[in-house]
């Protein structure tokens, strides 16, 4: 057939589409289904023992249930998993529900630790977290951000006069449940040495705590101080913990209003906690726990937003105001390490906990900012472990208390 010819008798070259090989596409895919089946695998091998209710004694259910996750995890990566996912959803609810149950009656004694009972709740932790997890990654939408903002505005939260009523009472009700007769029980467990070492301190000055309890001494100098102000007593002694839980209500309004966006699920958070008597107890008990508690969920927030801020900055802001409202956020996340490690070494689970969420954003929408946020964390994490079990830093000793 002759080919079309233009005015200068010149034949039209017509460009043929470009056919790509599968080939390459199905080595990509077998290496992703290949890796996601390993990091599956050593999940199972080497989380298991650590987040399961106990661990698994019987080799051949380990390497079965190796074996399990490693399976799993190819399959969540293949493009089967994401076609039938709605059914893979009803299907690993109940499975959820039931290893939720078996851990609660296995914690409170309500069932014998034998059998399936024991099956449901220690074995299938990582295999249902695997599924979940490509669920998560599938399910996910990234927010519109003209119509989802980063973080909501506390003042338009709480802009009805419903729920500003709503806080102000359950404001009154925490004061009541944690200032009631604060001072009528005798001192009690633990009380004994932080009383004695802030009567220390108030009495001999810092130097008290080189030979003394020093254990959190940010909250014992916090003691001494209402000691040199208002006297000594278990009402003065227990005043720090008292205010630091109208803080920590305070501190769930703000935070849950700008995370969510929700008034009445900031005024509930806090009202559910503080009706657990085991947990109000630690406002009314003259120990750091209840400055580690506003502490660490402060902390947490401002991790959070100096991660949010890094990777994704203000739509519409200067790069230079951009830039220092970013490290104005990491400035005060990497100041509250330092004093929530100090009032609790174990608190620092913030870590692993942030690591594992950076990674998690690099796999669900890579960008430059989130690979840097990424090498940060390794870093970081590096420097921890060198510091920890190389040079033995005394400091993090409790990390090798908890690593051993």
């Amino acid at each position: 057939m002759a080919s079309k010819q233009n005015k200068t008798g010149k034949g039209i070259s017509v460009q043929k589409p470009k056919v790509y090989s599968p080939k390459g596409i199905q080595s990509v895919n077998l290496l992703t289904i290949a890796l996601h089946g390993l990091l599956g695998g050593l999940a199972y091998f080497f989380l298991h023992p650590i987040l399961a209710f106990s661990t698994v004694n019987s080799e051949s259910l380990m390497l079965l249930m190796t074996a399990l996750s490693v399976g799993l995890a190819a399959f969540g990566a293949t493009g089967l998993f994401k076609q039938h996912i709605d059914r893979i959803i009803l299907a690993t609810i109940p499975l959820i529900i039931l290893h939720v149950v078996a851990n609660v009656m296995l914690t409170y004694s309500w069932l014998e630790a034998t059998g399936i009972s024991v099956f449901m709740a220690n074995a299938l932790t990582i295999p249902l977290a695997i599924p979940v997890y490509f669920i998560l990654k599938y399910k996910s939408i990234a927010p519109d951000p003209e119509t989802s903002p980063e973080v909501y505005a506390v003042s338009k939260v709480f802009a009805g006069i419903g729920p500003k009523v709503a806080a102000l009472l359950i404001l009154l009700i925490s004061a009541f449940l944690i200032f009631y007769r604060l001072g009528y029980y005798d001192i009690w467990e633990d009380e004994n040495l932080v009383i004695n070492a802030a009567v220390g301190v108030y009495e001999e000055g810092f130097s008290y705590l080189k030979e003394g309890y020093d254990r959190a001494w940010v909250h014992t100098i916090m003691c001494a101080g209402v000691f040199e102000v208002f006297g000594v007593s278990e009402f003065t002694g227990r005043l720090p913990s008292a205010i630091f839980g109208i803080a920590f209500v305070l501190i769930c309004f703000y935070v849950f209003a700008r995370w969510y966006g929700l008034a009445w699920l900031a005024l509930l958070i806090p009202l559910v906690c503080l009706m657990n008597d085991r947990f109000l107890i630690l406002f009314r008990y003259m120990r750091m726990y209840a400055l580690l508690i506003p502490l660490f969920l402060i902390c947490v927030y401002l991790i959070s937003r100096a991660i949010s801020r890094v990777q994704q900055g203000s739509v519409g802001d200067s790069q230079q105001h951009m830039f220092r409202r970013n490290w104005i956020y990491v400035a005060l996340a990497l100041v509250s390490l330092p004093l929530l490690a100090h009032v609790h070494k174990l608190s620092m689970i913030v870590l692993p906990a942030f690591g594992l969420l950076i990674l998690y954003l690099v796999i669900l929408h890579r960008t430059r900012a989130q690979i840097r946020l990424l090498w940060a964390a390794v870093g970081g994490t590096v420097i921890i472990l060198i510091l920890t079990f190389v040079v033995q830093l005394d400091s993090f000793r409790m990390f090798r208390q908890v690593a051993g």
